[in-house]
């Protein structure tokens, strides 16, 4: 698909196609797990823009998708993390681009999340190694994606042996505190299918 100079992001929408809401991890082989946002570009001889995605926490980032969307769940090396502040431009620069757009946009990705690394809004995906792997389902915990849930937090499948590690990443480098943690919803499982940790749901 093409994208513009200007424009080289999506927003990241509910799904047009038939993707999920929640995707389960596949197993896959490892890929880095932080994201960072591009470069900017120039083409005249004045100074370039200032790097876009600084932050002093992870409640400054987000994960936004190309503006130009395709059917299914959207995957971490299409997502793109800005700061929160630059989300309201961005979605106005993919309304107001005249570049042709396929009508099919990506679903959220819950295991994709934002955090704050280096003062830079980065990308984690939950989904990748070690956080994932495990070797039967009591390994596996479900976790909010976000460091303190709530009952409207979406919930991932991670390894039980990392969820101190994930504790501290999406905690802003701090240990959750004990009252983070929510119980899951009931029709969600964990589970474990060839050595990654997903999800399983069931009939309320």
């Amino acid at each position: 698909m093409k994208r513009s100079a200007s424009v080289t992001f999506v927003v990241a929408l509910l799904a047009a196609c038939g993707g999920k809401s929640d995707r389960d991890p596949e197993a896959a082989a490892p890929s880095p797990t932080l994201s960072a946002p591009p470069e900017p570009t120039s083409t005249s001889a004045e100074p370039g823009p200032a790097r876009k995605g600084t932050c002093l926490s992870n409640a400054d980032c987000a994960v936004v998708g190309p503006c130009c969307g395709a059917c299914g769940t959207l995957e971490a090396e299409d997502a793109i993390p800005l700061s929160a502040a630059e989300t309201e431009a961005f979605h106005g620069s993919c309304a107001d681009s005249n570049a042709p757009c396929e009508q099919c946009f990506r679903a959220s990705n819950p295991y994709l999340v934002p955090v704050c690394e280096h003062s830079m809004c980065h990308v984690l995906d939950l989904s990748r190694a070690p956080f994932t792997e495990c070797q039967t389902g009591a390994d596996c915990r479900l976790r909010a994606n976000e460091c303190c849930g709530d009952e409207d937090s979406e919930f991932v499948s991670v390894s039980a042996k990392a969820l101190t590690q994930i504790d501290t990443l999406l905690c802003d480098g701090e240990p959750a505190r004990a009252d983070c943690r929510v119980e899951p919803p009931m029709h969600q499982g964990a589970v474990c299918r060839e050595g990654r940790c997903s999800s399983a749901f069931f009939d309320p």
